[in-house]
């Protein structure tokens, strides 16, 4: 399974689209579920989280193989900086997806 996060925006959006056409598994993180709808009719399993919210983020990695990162705060102030999203988001989502690697299974 393939993790997109920021699956509603342009690139994951598309991104997604062509794996679910091409039979991929794929759960598409969002802030909001309602804006993932149209991927979730097309097969996408959607999960709610958010690259300041660590345990969101471990909840998204469980199970996936792979990790496509999409989002970004290019035009976001406060707590919704690049320095909380792009900086410190990716590497708790970089952090996330090591950690549920290590579980056993």
């Amino acid at each position: 399974m393939i993790l997109i996060v920021g699956a509603t925006g342009y690139l994951g959006n598309a991104t997604a689209r062509r794996l679910l056409v091409a039979g991929e598994a794929v759960r598409a993180m969002t802030r909001t579920a309602a804006k993932a709808q149209d991927l979730q009719e097309l097969g996408a399993e959607v999960v709610v989280g958010d690259l300041r919210d660590e345990a969101s983020l471990r909840r998204a990695c469980d199970g996936v193989d792979r990790v496509f990162a999409t989002a970004h705060a290019l035009m976001g102030r406060g707590q919704e900086s690049s320095k909380y999203v792009d900086d410190l988001g990716h590497k708790r989502l970089i952090d996330a997806a090591r950690a549920v690697r290590r579980q056993p299974v």
